[in-house]
């Protein structure tokens, strides 16, 4: 993420990547947490729970700042630098959540 603030000469982010970058940070402490206890597969259900509910809060996010992004109110070439980072966030999140399902895939499949 931070090359692309630097490739794309953003100083500051705007409000709403602030805070998909905490839902990711929080994503991958969850993650994080569950892959510790994979092992014993205790407990992971409340991690896998809880990304998925820090996904859906990205996703809003995300819908929140392309509205905000396409409403008139930046340069076009603005809104294509802050969009591409906005979608890598996303992704990234959304990646985080890949791993929650696969995790549960494994438990279950060995409960």
């Amino acid at each position: 993420m931070a090359d692309l603030l630097v490739l794309h000469q953003i100083e500051q982010p705007l409000p709403e990547m602030r805070q998909q970058a905490e839902v990711l940070a929080r994503a991958c402490a969850q993650t994080y947490q569950a892959m510790a206890g994979l092992r014993s597969f205790d407990g992971l259900n409340q991690y896998w729970v809880e990304i998925n509910r820090l996904e859906n809060e990205g996703d809003r996010i995300y819908r929140k700042t392309v509205a905000r992004l396409f409403s008139g109110e930046y340069k076009a070439m603005d809104v294509l630098k802050w969009k591409d980072l906005a979608d890598q966030l996303e992704a990234a999140i959304d990646k985080c959540e890949d791993v929650a399902n696969t995790l549960e895939s494994i438990v279950l499949k060995h409960a």
